[in-house]
């Protein structure tokens, strides 16, 4: 057993600590109304709990001696490193010096060389060619240069002949331009010519259905009058019916009047052959219609 070992003691042993374990684990409270159980691990409860409790006091008593050593041996440490550091760093600047120019050196020697390579890469890439940057990096000077001036004329021929291409495809285009605007211009005069015969044929079309129409309109004013003419003699002839049936009937009723007033007076003078009956008879007929 080491003096640390030594010094850390407590109250309680682990064999005590299995025998409570025994005892203790065992203990059950069997329902609501197992009073007696439950008093047991009340008890049994308060017991652990202070040797818990007395474990807690210990611990603190046995570390409180522990903490302000620990404290001490920090701060005498820190002191130390300190001072050393303040010597460390001077000798990382003088260090930094070279270490810090190596760097800047490598630096613009990557740089170059990641800036050589995209120079290569846009070279080619204006020529039509694309290269990874990979794969440009291993190319030696003489083989990028034999690439890019193949490239260079192949990319060159290539545009002469687009070129050529464009300039003839141009050609054929303002051609057909030509020949489209020639067939417009057709287009346009046949247009008005056709609208000029159709203009003309509208024209002789109106014309004569207006002549129809006038003829039309002269025949319905021919037949009218005609039919007015034939309306004012069917009213005149109906008018001179009329009026001679009404003389006819002036004429019939003043013969019938005739010859009423005739057999009446030939009644008269049948009824009364004197002229003092007829008297007699007068004077009659004024006392009826005085009475």
């Amino acid at each position: 057993m080491s003096k640390l070992d030594e010094l850390i003691k407590y109250d309680i042993t682990t064999a005590a600590i299995e025998k409570m374990r025994e005892e203790f684990l065992t203990l059950e409270v069997k329902g609501f109304d197992d009073t007696e159980n439950y008093k047991l691990c009340h008890k049994a409860r308060m017991t652990v709990r202070s040797h818990r409790l007395a474990i807690e006091e210990r611990r603190k008593e046995l570390k409180a001696d522990s903490i302000a050593f620990g404290r001490k041996v920090d701060t005498a440490a820190k002191d130390i490193k300190v001072q050393l550091e303040e010597i460390e760093s001077h000798l990382q600047a003088q260090q930094d010096i070279i270490d810090n120019e190596k760097a800047r050196v490598k630096r613009e020697a990557e740089e170059l060389r990641r800036q050589h390579i995209q120079d290569r890469v846009t070279a080619l890439a204006q020529v039509g060619v694309h290269v990874l940057e990979g794969i440009v990096a291993e190319w030696s000077e003489e083989e990028f240069n034999d690439t890019i001036v193949e490239a260079t004329n192949a990319f060159e021929a290539k545009r002469a002949k687009e070129e050529a291409d464009q300039a003839e495809l141009a050609k054929l285009r303002a051609e057909q331009a030509e020949k489209d605007a020639e067939l417009e211009k057709q287009k346009a005069e046949n247009k008005k010519l056709q609208d000029e015969i159709i203009a003309k044929q509208q024209a002789e079309i109106d014309e004569k259905n207006r002549q129809i129409a006038a003829e039309a309109q002269a025949k319905a004013d021919r037949e009218a009058e005609a039919q007015r003419i034939a309306d004012e003699a069917e009213e005149e002839k109906q008018r001179i019916a009329d009026e001679e049936a009404a003389v006819k009937e002036k004429a019939d009723a003043a013969a019938a009047k005739k010859v009423a007033d005739k057999k009446l007076y030939e009644a008269i003078k049948k009824a009364f052959p004197t002229i003092e009956e007829c008297w007699v008879e007068i004077a009659r007929l004024k006392k009826g219609e005085s009475k």
